[in-house]
C-alpha cells in the first residue's frame, strides 16, 4: 500500500470498504473485506487455496508470513502445489513466522469489524488484536518450511481466457480416481505452431488445440485436481499468463505473486492414433436437441451406474433408447448424415460431458471405421474434439 503509519493504513482501508459498496457486513467474506481492506483478505484467500487438511505435517497446515521492509509475503504449500501472495507494505520490523493457516484466516474472517494489530513475542506467539478480542496462537520456524524452489526454463506466454477454457473442456475427460499418473493428469503439448490440452480416464478423450506461435517447445503433464483450481485464480488474473516449464516444476507469475506446481512423470498414452483413423458414418446435428433428449434419457438413471443408451442412425433421422430397472425412454432428432447407417451404444454421462464442451449450435458425430469409438466434433473446426468409446464393440 505504501503506508506508514496505523492512520494511513485505515485510510487505505476506508478507501476500499468504500469502493466495495459495503456498509452493513451481509457474510463472512464482506466481514473479513470491511475488516482488513480487500488487498489483505485476497492474499489469504489466494493461499489458504494451496493448503489441505489431508497431511500428518503439521508444517503443511501453517502459511509462512515474511515481512520485508517494502513488503509481506504469505506463502503456503501441500509440497505439489505451492502459493506465494505479495502485499505492498512498509514496515518498521522484519521477520519470518509460521501460524496455523486454517485457524488464522477463520480468525480474520470472524472477528469483528475495527483495526486489527499483529505482533510476536519472545515465548513464539503471535498476538491478534481487535477492539475486545484477543488471540495468542504460537508460530513454529521459518527455517522448516518447504515451499517450491524457483524454476529454470522455458518461458511461454498464453491468453488467459483461452487458456482457461482449453483447461476447463480437456480437463472434463480426466479421472479423478485413478492411481496412474497419464489417466489423472492434463498432457500439455506445446510446438512452434501452437498449444494442445488432451485429457485422459481410458475410456475417453478430450482434446482442445489453439494455433499459437512459440519459440519453444515443450510436453508436460500435470495433476488434474490442482490445474482446475489454479485455473481458477487465473481467471481473476491479468490478460496474459506468463509461465516457466521446468524439469520437474512449472511457474506460473501472478500480478502480485507466484503459483508452484509440481509436474507428473511418465509417458503419456498414444492420443493421436484414433483420431486418425478413416470415418464410417458422419452427421450433423442440432446441439441444444441432442442435450435436451440426452438429458431426459440420464433421468432413467437416477443411481447413475446405468448409463448406457443406444444410438441407431437411419436415413436421416438419430433415434435414442434406453432400458433400465425404472423404465424405457426413446428420443428421435432429425440429422444431416453422410455416410451408412449405423449403430452405437455409448455411456450417457460422458456423452453429455462432451456436447456441453463443444462451441457453436451444431456438432458432429462421427463413426470410425472399425466402430470401437465414437468421435465428437466442432462443425466449423477441430479445436475441441471429444472420443469415447462404443460400449457395442
Amino acid at each position: 500500500w505504501g503506508v506508514v503509519t496505523p492512520a494511513e493504513a485505515k485510510t487505505k482501508i476506508d478507501e476500499q470498504i468504500k469502493e466495495s459498496g459495503i456498509t452493513e457486513p451481509k457474510n463472512l467474506e464482506e466481514q473479513a473485506i470491511s475488516l482488513v481492506g480487500k488487498d489483505i483478505y485476497e492474499k489469504l484467500n489466494l493461499v489458504i487455496k494451496s493448503i489441505t487438511n489431508r497431511t500428518t505435517m503439521p508444517i503443511l497446515k501453517g502459511i509462512l508470513i515474511e515481512a520485508k521492509e517494502e513488503e509481506i509475503l504469505i506463502k503456503g504449500t501441500d509440497l505439489e502445489i505451492s502459493i506465494l501472495s505479495k502485499l505492498k507494505i512498509k514496515n518498521d520490523e522484519v521477520g519470518k513466522i509460521i501460524v496455523n493457516a486454517k485457524l488464522f484466516y477463520e480468525i480474520i474472517r470472524k472477528l469483528p469489524e475495527g483495526n486489527i494489530e499483529f505482533f510476536t513475542d519472545e515465548s513464539k506467539k503471535l498476538h491478534i488484536k481487535n477492539l475486545n478480542s484477543e488471540f495468542e496462537l504460537e508460530y513454529l520456524e521459518e527455517e522448516k518450511f518447504p515451499f517450491a524452489k524457483e524454476v529454470k526454463g522455458e518461458k511461454f506466454s498464453f491468453d488467459r481466457d483461452i487458456l482457461c477454457n482449453m483447461i476447463k473442456k480437456s480437463s472434463s475427460c480426466v479421472s479423478r480416481e485413478s492411481t496412474k499418473n497419464a489417466l489423472r493428469g492434463l498432457y500439455i503439448e506445446i510446438n512452434k505452431t501452437g498449444i494442445s490440452l488432451v485429457g485422459s480416464d481410458g475410456y475417453r478423450i478430450a482434446i482442445t488445440k489453439e494455433n499459437i506461435i512459440n519459440e519453444q517447445e515443450k510436453d508436460i503433464l500435470v495433476p488434474v485436481e490442482n490445474i482446475l483450481n489454479i485455473e481458477k485464480i487465473l481467471r481473476e488474473e491479468k490478460e496474459t499468463v506468463e509461465l516457466i516449464i521446468g524439469e520437474k516444476d512449472i511457474k506460473f507469475e501472478l500480478k502480485e505473486g507466484e503459483i508452484y506446481l509440481k509436474l507428473l512423470e511418465g509417458t503419456y498414452i498414444d492420443y493421436k492414433k484414433p483420431f486418425l483413423e478413416e470415418m464410417k458414418t458422419e452427421v450433423i446435428i442440432n446441439k441444444n436437441d441432442l442435450i435436451n433428449a440426452v438429458e431426459r434419457m440420464y433421468l432413467l438413471s437416477p443411481e447413475k451406474k446405468n448409463n448406457k443408451i443406444i444410438m441407431r442412425l437411419i436415413n436421416n433421422l438419430l433415434k435414442i433408447e434406453t432400458n433400465s430397472d425404472i423404465g424405457y425412454a426413446k428420443e428421435e432428432i432429425i440429422v444431416d448424415k453422410m455416410g451408412e447407417d449405423n449403430e452405437f451404444a455409448i455411456n450417457c454421462k460422458f456423452l453429455l460431458d462432451a456436447i456441453k464442451n463443444i462451441d457453436g449450435e451444431e456438432l458432429k458425430l462421427k463413426i470410425g471405421k472399425n466402430e470401437r469409438f465414437i468421435l465428437i466434433d466442432e462443425v466449423e473446426n477441430d479445436r475441441s474434439q471429444f472420443l469415447i468409446m462404443n460400449l457395442k464393440k
